[in-house]
């Protein structure tokens, strides 16, 4: 015994050539039979007609060759009607019991099987109302006797070859229904999706016509000829002798197969592979047209042949030669066949659902063939076992095509099937079939798979990489990571447009403390350019940047963004992979003249012998403990400088400090002593405070300092230089007069102080039954004062009434606010754990509590309308789901 890890790799692929193997001995022998019994009934000609449309047929063929049982059952339902012709032929019983046993094991091996048990009744019916009057009470007897015996032996067989009939037969029928008869009535294997005559279809169900042009498709001219000829030779007797049609055995396997038919359409779950059931039974008619001709050129052409059996062979070899023309071109994909008089494949796959795998292992073959395979990745536009079995290299699901992960891959496969019925994103199909695919799979007229580069690109973005109604990104490529100040960087941008258009993004480069130094928006290629804002669809866009020649050396970082329709600040910006954000300038130029630089305060402080404060400039003047502003500072090499620290003291107006800040230039790593003489150098300082800041007017000094204890000694020379920057304003919590955009608009009053403007609602989860309810509720104050607030949320399922969950939260950004401006505008984000919504109703209560107080806020809606709280109604509409 050996475990299962020890098995070759490509074990479960020879399992899968043995069982196949064993379907295919089993419907040959099955085949063998059938041409016996044919035999039987019609002769040696017939049979042998049968013979080789049975053993030629592309479809029946196709079916033989996978491991599935709808040709076993199909074997085993035509043995059942065959046995039933010959007892109709015989008399004897035996046949119906032989009927009877076919019947329940093609029951017993696909249940669908069980549409011939009508069709054996209704021949039985047939029988007795064409019999004679005079013998009714004779054929009605011999009617129930051979129905009898008929349901004993399909009993009889499917008790004994089904072991769970033997224990819980009860359990095992009704198991037998609710998953066999009833599914199949109520569901569509396709899904709710099914593609049928050139367009998708809702529901799963293509409709009636689907079936009778499935049919022509999948038959061949030769079965065309035959079934008209049966038809032709049925519609003769009629004429002549009406009475013989139903005791006809032609007809009634031509009745058989359209009761088969009939039954099949009413079923929901519609699959050409189905009507395989009675394609057995159907070219044994059509060989049965075929053989009227070979009889009526016998009549009229023995006499010029020396033999019967010359003429005889002349046929076989004629009709086998015109159904192999058929046959071969479809080998070894049987699958692939499609009648050429209805146009073949290039028609029917715009038609009739294709498509079941065929053409996978030839593009696979295609990919083994590219250099270096093993570090290729391709996207399986099938089912992903199809791909990862013959291609050497990695492969990804079709399912990336949602999550953005394809556009690592080297490779994009379609395959037709899926293509039929949607199941790509719209605007991932739209963005590769408007290239011509590097190979493409055709058989027998029809494309079966597509195979396209993804383009190549320096960095991707990780899945899901997405500003939620913006934009997702997909890669990027910025050129090389190390540059000298000055340079011109060309770069390319990839993403999914969902929302932002196709000029809104922007590419920043910061440094370590958030400066921006220079932004460029990403312009779209031409064959982009005219993209609807509001379509979904893959965007590339690229920008040159040029990097500040006033940049000091050091590490900075890239930043891909989305601005605002306005283009008045940034909506948000995407996670960057770590180390592909990162730009390392190595040199910078020489830059000596103030004139090229923006300095707005000149100054020309000398604040040591070798380095003189040209100047500053401030992106604000008001300093906050939340986001900092940016002091930038201007020096001049007059010598060769010593390693200096500069040193930032923010006093107040009695001259107290309150907040020092000290370093080297460009946050260390520029140092003094490594300028040259003359130099201008552009040295950058966020400012922040302390949030127990008291807010005031205050003054900022900036001077120079050793770093070491030789530099020390001689600063003591230069110690009371300074430079003096006044009339900074410190607020430490910054005070917001812009109405921000949100989802949801409202303007409900909560008593006399505060005004809800609006709100946003997100669900955050990882796809399981638990997640976050992430809410921003955007605030205006309607007046100047100092006040604290709770707030209380209670979560309703609305149609039951039920509280799922309540939440008491202080009314702040990160901590109660207590100070409040007249129109001051505030967002607070909240983060609430909860289990994952299933799909119901619910409401969200808004009620706000001032501390010291137990009364809610009186709430006036935007109706006019009073209240304790605020209502939100069926959020389960609002909110947006933000996938981990």
């Amino acid at each position: 015994m050996v475990s299962l890890d020890q098995l070759p790799a490509n074990r479960d692929i020879e399992l899968l050539a043995e069982q196949r193997l064993m379907v295919g001995l089993l419907v040959s022998l099955q085949l063998l039979v059938v041409v016996w019994l044919t035999r039987r009934i019609w002769g040696q000609h017939i049979a042998i007609l049968s013979a080789i449309l049975l053993g030629l047929d592309p479809f029946s063929l196709s079916e033989s060759r996978v491991l599935r049982l709808e040709m076993v059952s199909a074997g085993f339902v035509t043995l059942s009607l065959l046995g039933f012709l010959s007892y109709r032929q015989t008399r004897q019983h035996r046949w119906t019991i032989f009927s009877g046993i076919m019947a329940g094991l093609a029951v017993s091996s696909k249940t669908s099987a069980g549409l011939v048990v009508p069709c054996i009744w209704l021949l039985l019916l047939l029988e007795f109302v064409s019999g004679r009057v005079s013998r009714h009470v004779y054929n009605f007897r011999s009617t129930i006797l051979a129905g009898l015996l008929w349901a004993l032996g399909a009993v009889f067989i499917f008790w004994v070859v089904w072991p769970a009939m033997w224990v819980q037969p009860l359990a095992a029928l009704e198991h037998l229904w609710r998953t066999g008869f009833a599914q199949a009535a109520d569901r569509s294997v396709w899904g709710n999706i099914v593609f049928f005559w050139g367009q998708t279809i809702e529901g799963g169900d293509p409709g009636p016509w689907f079936y009778p042009v499935a049919l022509a498709f999948r038959t061949t001219p030769l079965v065309w000829l035959g079934v008209a000829l049966v038809f032709a030779y049925l519609l003769q007797s009629v004429l002549k002798t009406p009475k013989t049609l139903i005791s006809s055995p032609a007809f009634s396997l031509l009745f058989s197969i359209a009761m088969l038919l009939i039954e099949l359409t009413l079923i929901i779950s519609k699959v050409d592979r189905f009507m395989v059931i009675f394609f057995p039974a159907l070219n044994i008619l059509a060989a049965i047209g075929l053989g009227s001709i070979g009889k009526a050129l016998e009549r009229k052409f023995t006499r010029f042949f020396k033999a019967h059996s010359v003429l005889a062979v002349s046929g076989v070899a004629l009709f086998s030669a015109l159904q192999l023309t058929q046959t071969l071109p479809a080998h070894p994909y049987y699958f692939t066949y499609w009648n050429p008089l209805l146009g073949g494949g290039r028609m029917a796959m715009n038609i009739l659902p294709i498509g079941a795998g065929e053409g996978i292992d030839l593009a696979m073959e295609y990919l083994n063939s590219q250099p270096d395979v093993e570090a290729l990745t391709v996207v399986c536009g099938g089912s992903k076992p199809w791909c990862e079995h013959t291609f050497k290299g990695r492969t990804l699901r079709f399912a990336t095509y949602a999550s953005g992960e394809w556009f690592a891959a080297d490779y994009a496969t379609f395959y037709i099937s899926h293509l039929q019925r949607g199941r790509y994103p719209k605007h991932i199909v739209d963005f590769f079939m408007r290239q011509e695919p590097v190979y493409r799979v055709e058989l027998n007229g029809a494309t079966y798979v597509w195979v396209f580069r993804v383009p190549k690109v320096e960095h991707f973005a990780g899945p899901w990489n997405e500003l939620a109604g913006q934009a997702r990104l997909l890669g990027f490529d910025l050129g090389e990571s190390s540059r000298a100040a000055g340079d011109v960087v060309k770069a390319k941008v990839w993403w999914e447009n969902r929302g932002a258009g196709v000029d809104r993004l922007v590419l920043r480069l910061i440094d370590r403390r958030g400066y921006e130094w220079t932004r460029a928006r990403l312009s779209p290629l031409p064959e982009f350019a005219d993209t609807p804002p509001e379509q979904v669809s893959i965007v590339a866009g690229e920008t040159a940047v040029q990097l500040p020649p006033s940049m000091p050396p050091g590490r900075y970082f890239w930043r891909i963004g989305v601005t605002s329709r306005d283009d008045t600040r940034l909506v948000g910006e995407f996670s960057l992979p770590a180390q592909a954000d990162k730009l390392v300038i190595t040199s910078t130029p020489l830059l000596s003249e103030p004139s090229q630089f923006d300095i707005t305060v000149r100054l020309d402080d000398q604040l040591a012998p070798e380095v003189k404060l040209l100047g500053y400039t401030l992106s604000g003047q008001l300093i906050n403990a939340e986001t900092p502003i940016y002091l930038i500072l201007y020096w001049q090499a007059v010598g060769i400088p010593q390693d200096y620290q500069v040193v930032l003291r923010l006093v107040n107006e009695s001259g107290k400090e309150v907040a020092q800040w000290r370093g080297r230039p460009a946050y260390n790593e520029y140092p003094m002593n490594h300028w040259s003489p003359g130099q201008i150098v552009q040295d950058i300082w966020p400012l922040q405070v302390d949030p127990q800041t008291i807010p005031g007017k205050y003054t900022l000094l900036v001077s120079l300092s050793g770093t070491d204890e030789s530099t020390n000694t001689q600063q003591l020379s230069f110690a009371n230089r300074f430079s003096s920057i006044p009339d900074l304003q410190v607020w430490p919590h910054p005070v917001n007069f812009d109405i921000p955009n949100m989802q949801f608009e409202i303007n409900a009053r909560f008593g006399s102080k505060l005004a809800m403007l609006g709100y946003d609602l997100y669900f955050e989860t990882d796809g399981s039954n638990t997640g976050a309810l992430l809410p921003t509720f955007y605030w205006q104050s309607q007046a100047s004062f100092e006040g604290t607030f709770n707030l209380r949320l209670n979560l309703w399922e609305a149609d039951t009434g039920q509280r799922l969950a309540e939440w008491n939260v202080a009314l702040g950004n990160k901590e109660a606010k207590t100070v409040w401006q007249e129109r001051e505008v505030i967002a607070t984000p909240y983060r609430f754990e909860l289990n994952a919504l299933p799909g119901r109703r619910y409401h969200l209560d808004i009620a706000l509590f001032e501390i010291g107080t137990a009364q809610p806020l009186t709430v006036m809606d935007p109706n006019g309308r009073e209240s304790t709280f605020l209502r939100l109604e069926n959020i389960q509409d609002k909110i947006v789901v933000l996938l981990k």
